[in-house]
């Protein structure tokens, strides 16, 4: 059959979307020229407009969550970060509880507790983490 035409509306999400994914892309070139600012700056940008055209609780959401946690985990500012692997983690724990990106941010959050000195509770997110991927790589050879 003939494939349905889009709608203007369609056409404007993945306008928005490319927007967000360019965003993206540029906040990681400013992490390589060390620009931190102006790649959470992006980063923020690339939220904002994810949220917007998806709704807050999207993956992609998520993941940027995740990219503005990383930078202010490097920027030293815990607390923040926390918050934003938090988020991150109950977006995607929404969709599955067992997945490659769960395991990604509690790797994240044992690095924030890493980087505090708190041993204990670094070894407690790696540890869950651990455990998460071994699990999903169980899953793919069953």
């Amino acid at each position: 059959g003939t494939p349905r035409k889009r709608t203007a509306s369609e056409y404007g999400q993945e306008a928005q979307l490319n927007v967000a994914s360019l965003l993206i892309a540029q906040g990681g070139l400013y992490y390589k020229l060390n620009h931190v600012q102006k790649e959470l700056s992006k980063y923020r940008e690339a939220l904002k407009v994810y949220q917007d055209t998806l709704g807050r609780d999207h993956p992609h959401v998520a993941g940027t969550m995740k990219n503005i946690g990383m930078v202010m985990a490097e920027m030293g500012h815990y607390d923040e970060a926390t918050l934003m692997f938090k988020d991150a983690e109950m977006i995607y724990r929404s969709f599955d509880h067992t997945t490659h990106e769960v395991a990604g941010v509690l790797s994240c959050m044992g690095n924030v507790h890493n980087r505090q000195g708190d041993f204990d509770g670094a070894l407690k997110f790696y540890g869950d983490a651990l455990a998460m991927y071994k699990l999903l790589s169980k899953r793919s050879r069953d």
